[in-house]
C-alpha cells in the first residue's frame, strides 16, 4: 500500500479509529527502540522488588493534590 494509499484510508476512519491508529502506531515504535524496552524491563524489575504504589496509595496521592489544587 502507498503512502497516499494509507493517507486516503486514515482520512476515512472515525476520530476514535484515528485515535486507536495513533496509540497503535506509537507503541509499535516504541516495541523497536532499544531505550524503550530497557527501560520497561529496569521498571518491571523495580517493580518485583517491590518499588511500587499500592492502588490505596495512588488514591491518597490524588486525593492530596486534589486538595491543593493540582
Amino acid at each position: 500500500m502507498s503512502t497516499v494509499e494509507l493517507k486516503e484510508a486514515a482520512d476515512k476512519l472515525t476520530p476514535g479509529e484515528q485515535n486507536f491508529l495513533h496509540a497503535y502506531l506509537g507503541l509499535k515504535r516504541r516495541l523497536n527502540d532499544p531505550e524503550f524496552l530497557a527501560d520497561i524491563a529496569r521498571r518491571n524489575r523495580e517493580m518485583k522488588a517491590g518499588d511500587y504504589l499500592t492502588s490505596e496509595q495512588v488514591k491518597e496521592l490524588n486525593r492530596e493534590l486534589d486538595e491543593k489544587g493540582l
